[in-house]
């Protein structure tokens, strides 16, 4: 791609001369304007366009009003196509699980799947007790941990990774300020919680995964890892799991 370049003299020669100087000004600037403006059309044609992907474009707001069979250019197999035109809203008959009683919330959802599962609730749940834990969400900090249960304790993380467990009947045992300076300054947020066999495994947004003792909450040992651990690990079978930031899954040894 070639651009002409017109030289700042020669546009101001081409500017007329007239006797009010700050007509020639105005003047000489309207050319200089123009001359930009034709050379940046020159370079946005130049430009390459972007290459679709191939494959079918299917409009997802329209349903499908015929079945097709299509072969993909990617793949060289056959795509079906279903018919959603005719489909009515109707109600369908469905059965859940049975409700069970949720003795442990060891993590995020309820269990290291964090799929969660069917709860069994009283006919008329009520508050028993609430306690401030910290701090709470701000421009800077989130509070992305939630709420666990386990071994007759609730344990809670503040949005600035202070980690605090609770007593069923609301007292505070214990707390730990896992907050970390990151490397462009400023307190790092918390991760997320998880529980298994007396053990909490907990990350915050520093790259650190933390070992700690449930019932004192002493910390047996740390993980580092070159991203962000902002999300919330599982622990089952001896093992922790946990994703980073960089896009990583990590599985490491409980003990």
């Amino acid at each position: 791609m070639k651009l002409k370049m017109t030289p700042l003299k020669k546009l101001t020669e081409r500017a007329p001369v007239f006797s009010d100087s700050s007509t020639v000004w105005h003047k000489w600037r309207a050319d200089s304007i123009s001359a930009g403006l034709v050379c940046l059309a020159l370079f946005l044609t130049g430009c390459d366009r972007e290459e679709k992907l191939p494959g079918v474009r299917i409009d997802p707001r329209v349903p499908l009003e015929r079945t097709e069979h299509l072969v993909s250019p990617v793949t060289a197999t056959e795509v079906t196509y279903f018919d959603h035109g005719s489909i009515v809203n109707q109600a369908e008959p469905f059965t859940l699980t049975a409700p069970v009683i949720n003795a442990d919330w060891t993590h995020i959802n309820g269990n290291a799947r964090h799929t969660g599962f069917h709860p069994q609730l009283g006919r008329a749940p009520r508050q028993i007790w609430a306690v401030r834990v910290g701090e709470g969400n701000s421009r800077r900090a989130r509070i992305n941990a939630s709420p666990i249960v386990a071994g007759n304790h609730v344990y809670v993380m503040d949005s600035n990774a202070q980690l605090s467990a609770y007593t069923l009947a609301g007292s505070r045992q214990w707390s730990l300020d896992l907050a970390r300076t990151g490397d462009a300054g400023g307190r790092v947020g918390p991760g997320g919680i998880a529980y298994d066999e007396g053990m909490l495994f907990v990350t915050t947004e520093a790259g650190r995964l933390y070992f700690i003792e449930a019932e004192t909450g002493q910390i047996i040992r740390t993980q580092d890892f070159d991203a962000a651990a902002k999300y919330p690990p599982s622990a089952a079978d001896g093992r922790v799991f946990l994703t980073t930031a960089d896009g990583k899954g990590w599985g490491v040894n409980a003990t």
